[in-house]
């Protein structure tokens, strides 16, 4: 506002500087050296301005970028912590499905009055084989921490197929393990196992026949007889991941005689064991 003022000042002063013999002539001596004066003051106060000017457009600047710095520094602490608690959650997802304890139901075929079939040569019915299969299986299975067992049957009874797959409900089974012998009508030289399954798109049943198939042809000396979608009643009610284990031909004596040795007979199971455990921990 001195500014203004001073300069309205001087241009009033201007009016008089042509006149001679004036008697204000010292007067205006003395104006004329203000208003040098106040040039010099106005040229250093413009200078002033432009710098402080000048200044306040860095500071400015510097304040933006500042903010701009720390907005992003900010978003990107958000996105790390987005980042972070997804990780969490995965992780806390990952941590559930590794506690998930599965329950096998493991059926041994037959029992009581349904013998099944029976030996050529010796008095040894399947349902005691498979019996026996199917204690020795829960045995290695019920080890495992994260493994619950139920099996259909612990004594010679018939149960019949619909209170079997019913049971496996009953307890919410993940998987149905049935256990059943070979036979060959009218010869004596078949041999080998075999696993059957139902042809299910969304459990991918057929991936946990070949587990279990592979896996038991790598601990015993059995022919790969191989998988197939079979057509059994255990399988054609389970609502659940079933399969369906061949275990080898009773028709057969040399076949029969293994199944029928201990040592032979838990090194099977050891294999039928970790054949499930590698589907599971394969669809972890």
């Amino acid at each position: 506002m001195s500014y203004r003022n001073n300069k309205g000042r001087n241009n009033v002063t201007y009016l008089h500087k042509n006149k001679k013999n004036n008697p204000r002539s010292s007067k205006s001596k003395k104006l004329n050296k203000k208003r040098k004066i106040n040039k010099a003051k106005l040229g250093i106060l413009v200078l002033g301005i432009l710098v402080l000017s000048f200044g306040t457009l860095k500071a400015t600047q510097s304040v933006a970028e500042v903010v701009k710095n720390v907005s992003v520094k900010m978003g990107s602490n958000n996105d790390d912590q987005i980042v972070e608690a997804e990780k969490q959650f995965d992780l806390s997802e990952e941590q559930k499905q590794n506690n998930k304890i599965y329950t096998v139901f493991i059926d041994p075929g037959r029992g009581g009055d349904d013998k099944g079939v029976q030996s050529k040569t010796t008095k040894n019915y399947e349902k005691d084989i498979t019996l026996e299969i199917g204690k020795k299986l829960a045995s290695k299975l019920s080890s495992q921490s994260d493994i619950n067992v139920i099996v259909s049957r612990s004594e010679d009874v018939n149960i019949s197929t619909s209170d079997r797959v019913q049971q496996a409900k009953q307890q919410k089974a993940d998987f149905l393990v049935s256990l059943q012998l070979n036979s060959e009508y009218g010869g004596n030289t078949a041999n080998g196992v075999e696993i059957y399954y139902k042809k299910d798109e969304l459990y991918r049943v057929d991936e946990l026949a070949r587990y279990v198939q592979d896996s038991i042809v790598s601990y015993v000396d059995l022919k790969d007889r191989g998988i197939g979608i079979g057509d059994f009643g255990v399988l054609r009610e389970a609502t659940m991941p079933a399969i369906v284990i061949k275990c080898g031909f009773i028709t057969n004596p040399e076949e029969e005689k293994k199944l029928t040795d201990e040592k032979f007979l838990n090194e099977f199971t050891e294999g039928i064991a970790q054949g499930i455990l590698s589907y599971i921990d394969a669809h972890k």
